[in-house]
């Protein structure tokens, strides 16, 4: 068994700080070990066996599309100016 620190999680997952802390708030990532203080790590077969649920995981287009909308247009509503000349 293999541990890994959190940058190396992050390396492996493409996945951001936040988002990770997200998912193992959400209970849909592994929950790293305490080693003592303020540090953690997490056993790198169970970020590995997420890793590979994800790859067989079918693609959920629509969630994806309205995450590119909420994203491409940064929050302004988008207004049609129409010319009349």
């Amino acid at each position: 068994m293999k541990l890994i620190k959190f940058k190396d999680v992050m390396l492996q997952t493409t996945l951001g700080r936040t988002t990770i802390y997200k998912y193992i708030t959400e209970g849909t990532f592994p929950r790293p070990i305490k080693l003592g203080g303020r540090v953690v790590a997490w056993v790198e077969s169970e970020v590995q066996e997420w890793i590979q649920q994800k790859i067989k995981q079918p693609p959920n287009w629509e969630e994806q599309e309205r995450a590119l909308e909420r994203n491409t247009n940064y929050g302004f509503t988008t207004i049609e100016i129409h010319s009349s000349m």
